[in-house]
């Protein structure tokens, strides 16, 4: 995600098992050729990005997509269930994997751990989290999952800041959304990003928050008449649209049939 507003251009960087994690070698181990798992380069880029005047986010999912879902390839009994009370298929985005269940303590101790060590061992230098509410489809057997994420999102939160007292948190609007029964507390100084896929956009919500970001995929869906209705989109003073890409590995099922044609 990459954007404008609050004092500069803000570019979000999500490099969960792309980087080389002492504590979880095996959200790593997929990946041993990434230039930045051979050669941390991450750091100094931070630091480039600085004499440009812009910030970056560390971005990450906390039960969920690289590097997380590596390790309940090897303890499945970490497995997240699905509304309908079975295992999740496996997905990702660079490496395919499975969900974290966050009721388990264990899942909740490994992502505090796993991301700790992003934002303070290796890239300290960055300019904030960026944390994204993992996807609408990932359920916990029995509770809200959201509830349940919500309290790691807060420990998480809680942790940076006190290390990180002028780092910016960025989450996702999910745990605020009184139209569908969830109240969770909200910290005034956390900033929100509303997305054209997953959340609606919440004017409540959107004046609460010290900042709004609104990432749209429009861009790298190749519709840009889209994207540009959407980029003069200011329903508020400290407000800004951003633009969203990746690239993505093939799913399991997508590569066995692309070898199959070759």
């Amino acid at each position: 995600m990459a954007g404008s507003g609050v004092g500069g251009s803000r570019g979000a960087l999500w490099i969960g098992g792309g980087f080389r994690s002492r504590r979880y070698p095996v959200t790593w181990r997929h990946n041993r050729g990434h230039h930045n798992i051979e050669h941390d380069f991450v750091a100094g880029l931070i630091d480039y990005g600085h004499t440009l005047g812009s910030r970056t986010l560390l971005g990450f999912v906390p039960f969920d997509f690289d590097g997380i879902n590596q390790y309940a390839v090897q303890h499945p009994r970490l497995k997240a269930f699905g509304a309908n009370g079975k295992y999740l298929e496996s997905q990702g985005i660079h490496c395919w994997g499975y969900a974290l269940n966050p009721a388990l303590a264990e899942s909740r101790r490994l992502v505090a751990e796993y991301v700790k060590e992003l934002y303070d061992d290796f890239y300290p230098n960055a300019d904030g989290l960026l944390i994204e509410s993992s996807d609408l489809k990932l359920g916990s057997g029995p509770g809200n999952h959201h509830a349940l994420e919500f309290e790691l999102v807060r420990e998480i939160s809680a942790d940076y800041s006190a290390g990180h007292p002028d780092g910016e948190v960025v989450v996702y609007p999910h745990y605020f959304r009184t139209d569908l029964g969830r109240t969770s507390w909200y910290d005034d100084r956390w900033r929100l990003v509303f997305t054209s896929h997953s959340t609606e956009l919440d004017d409540w919500l959107i004046g609460r928050a010290a900042y709004t970001f609104y990432a749209d995929y429009s861009m790298m869906t190749g519709d840009p008449a889209r994207f540009g209705g959407r980029a003069g989109w200011s329903p508020a003073a400290g407000s800004t649209a951003t633009c969203r890409r990746w690239s993505s590995s093939p799913t399991p099922r997508s590569a066995a049939r692309w070898a199959s044609r070759r």
